[in-house]
């Protein structure tokens, strides 16, 4: 998989960390959750510091599934990347559009799952004046471990998620692969 789609999948797993307090440990009928987020934070590329900001919004489904009874996510993500260069102003900015979905959850009997998740989607580059750059569309399959914390059908105590491996990589339009990010967003940005 892709490092930026990898990024936003980690970065997802936290903003559902964050979420699932409401959760119940016992979501025996489906539990749907409507999430907005913003966040403001600064990346670095070759010692410049670009405040970026992260915005969307996630459309989730828990549901028990399987004998284990382990609840399984579905989610839906809409997300904003806005890059600004600090000294020009101008911007890079990625969008994501796309889905994801638990194909299974294994308790692994030593304090973690193991999950596998199918995820479909699109990534889109812009320039500062709003034109289309690069695009990266397509579907991945990967597995995630996180740790439970002895619950392992309470996903409100769960730790971050950690990648473990492509099952199949992306496949689809992939204008990104092979470029260096940080050497586009100075050529973007100027």
């Amino acid at each position: 998989m892709h490092t930026t789609l990898k990024a936003s999948a980690v970065a997802c797993a936290g903003a559902l960390t964050l979420s699932l307090a409401a959760v119940p440990a016992a979501a025996a009928p489906p539990e749907r959750e409507h999430i907005v987020y913003e966040d403001h934070f600064d990346t670095e590329c070759d010692g410049v510091l670009f405040p970026t900001t992260a915005s969307g919004t996630l459309n989730l489904l828990v549901v028990e599934r399987g004998r284990s009874g382990l609840p399984h996510f579905n989610g839906t993500f809409h997300e904003t990347f806005v890059y600004t260069n600090p000294e020009t102003g101008l911007t890079y900015t990625g969008t994501y559009n796309g889905s994801d979905r638990d194909r299974s959850v294994t308790d692994n009997g030593d304090g973690t799952l193991s999950i596998v998740i199918h995820e479909s989607g699109a990534w889109k580059w812009y320039d500062a004046d709003g034109k289309l750059l690069y695009r990266d569309t397509g579907t991945a399959v990967y597995e995630i471990s996180v740790p439970h914390n002895g619950t392992p059908s309470d996903p409100s105590d769960d730790g971050p998620g950690v990648f473990v491996r492509d099952l199949k990589e992306l496949t689809g339009r992939t204008d990104t692969f092979g470029r260096d990010f940080c050497q586009d967003l100075f050529d973007v940005t100027g």
